[in-house]
Order: C-alpha cells, then sequence, then structure tokens
C-alpha cells in the first residue's frame, strides 16, 4: 500500500531538507546538497581559480617547466576536490516515509529519533544544528565549504585538505627556486 502511494507521487527535483537544498530524487539520496552558507564556498571558489591563474600564470614566465606543469594540474585538481566537496551530499537523512514505519523501526532496531528533524538516526547519525538536518557519519560543519561533512564527501574533503598543503610545499619550493634563480 505504502509503496503504491509513492510511486503514484511524483518526484521532485529540487526539494529542501531543513535548511539545505537538495537536488535529486526523493527515492534515493540527492545528487547535489547546497549548504546555508554556500556564499563562503563561491568566495573560496573565486580565491581558488584567481590565486591559482595569478600565480601559476605568474611562474611561467619566471621558473622550471616542470614546476609550470606541476602547479598547473595542482590547481584544476584542487578546484575540482572543492567543487565535488561543496556539492555531494555529505550524507543527509532523508525524510521518514509513514510515521508507522519509524516506530516500528524503533523498536525493531538499534535507532533512535530524532526530535528536531522527526527522522530515524543511529548512533553515527548527528543533527546539525546549522543545517537544521541529521548527517550519517558527521565529522563538522564546516563554515568554508558551506555545509556538514560527513559521510557522504569527507574523503573529498580530506583530499582538498592534503591537495591544499602539496599547494603549500609547492609554494615554497617555487619561492625557494625564484630565490636561487635571481641570486646567480
Amino acid at each position: 500500500m505504502l509503496e503504491e502511494t509513492l510511486q503514484d507521487k511524483p518526484k521532485k527535483c529540487i526539494y529542501k531538507i531543513g535548511k539545505v537544498l537538495c537536488i535529486g530524487s526523493h527515492a534515493t539520496k540527492p545528487f547535489i546538497t547546497i549548504g546555508p552558507q554556500w556564499p563562503y564556498s563561491v568566495c573560496l571558489g573565486i580565491i581558488i581559480i584567481c590565486l591559482g591563474c595569478l600565480f601559476v600564470g605568474y611562474l611561467s614566465l619566471k621558473t622550471y617547466f616542470i614546476l609550470n606543469i606541476i602547479g598547473a594540474a595542482l590547481v584544476p585538481f584542487c578546484l575540482l576536490l572543492f567543487i565535488i566537496t561543496v556539492l555531494k551530499d555529505p550524507g543527509v537523512i532523508s525524510k521518514n516515509k509513514d510515521i508507522d514505519e519509524v516506530m516500528l523501526n524503533i523498536l525493531k532496531q538499534d535507532k533512535h529519533f530524532c526530535d528536531k528533524c522527526l527522522r530515524i538516526k543511529d548512533f553515527k547519525t548527528v543533527h546539525c544544528s546549522e543545517c537544521c538536518v541529521c548527517v550519517s557519519n558527521y565529522d563538522h560543519h564546516c563554515i568554508v565549504m558551506g555545509k556538514c561533512i560527513g559521510g557522504g564527501n569527507i574523503r573529498y574533503f580530506y583530499a582538498f585538505v592534503f591537495t591544499g598543503m602539496i599547494g603549500v610545499f609547492y609554494l615554497f619550493t617555487v619561492i625557494i627556486c625564484l630565490i636561487i634563480n635571481t641570486t646567480d
């Protein structure tokens, strides 16, 4: 009976869960989620693009060819990881279908009910007060990314941070090469 009712309902492509804008199907996890602090992530994206282009463009005139290749590959890769982290679903728990099913699941399994967003959650799921959603495998709410970091996007977040660290080491290497070239 419940499955028939869900199939009859039109599936929305754009909807909100808490303060999170979701793009995708209600039946599955959303394909894209945009957090409430999205302007911060837009600003950081612009900073990555501008500084990356200026720095790599400047370096192409001053340093070794191999350093130019590394810089030209590092900036777009960092930007790609940033975009994936910002847009990927962190693990937002979708709305429960039926209150009877909710109660049955709570009684049968070792699960809890979030009284703030009215969803079933397990022990690894935490309610984020910034986004007003429950996130599976919640790590933290990142204002710079504009959303929660959880089980769905944490690998990309760590890869982005690691790429940023590589970028800092790359920057120091280039500065040392520039100092050596100017003293010769």
